[in-house]
């Protein structure tokens, strides 16, 4: 069957999943939707050569509630900032995963 526009704006096509962060327990991420995809690439390309909030900034857009919202808001990136690199790191590896893009620390390396 070949895509028409109405099919593709129709497809659920955000997938979820949870991921198990010690201490933190069951974590639910999402994938990003094409508005967030550029607003984090922007964030990434502007701020290339300074990788600090790179993962803090996935784990904002990606990490959601039961309910399917956001778990954390922008203001919280501070804050955030300040837990666990270990539990961040693997939290972001597969938010990372889930939207196709390579490990924050790859894009690192490659810079």
């Amino acid at each position: 069957m070949v895509a028409t526009a109405e099919s593709i704006l129709a497809a659920k096509d955000i997938t979820e999943s949870v991921v198990k962060v010690e201490p933190w327990g069951d974590v639910r991420i999402r994938s990003m939707n094409g508005r967030e995809f550029d607003d984090f690439m922007s964030y990434a390309l502007e701020h290339k050569s300074d990788v600090r909030g790179t993962r803090v900034r996935l784990v904002i857009a990606c990490a959601i509630g039961a309910d399917g919202q956001r778990l954390f808001k922008d203001t919280d990136a501070e804050k955030l900032g300040l837990k666990s690199a270990r539990a961040l790191g693997e939290l972001a590896d597969a938010i990372a995963e889930l939207n196709g893009l390579g490990r924050p620390e790859d894009a690192e390396k490659n810079s």
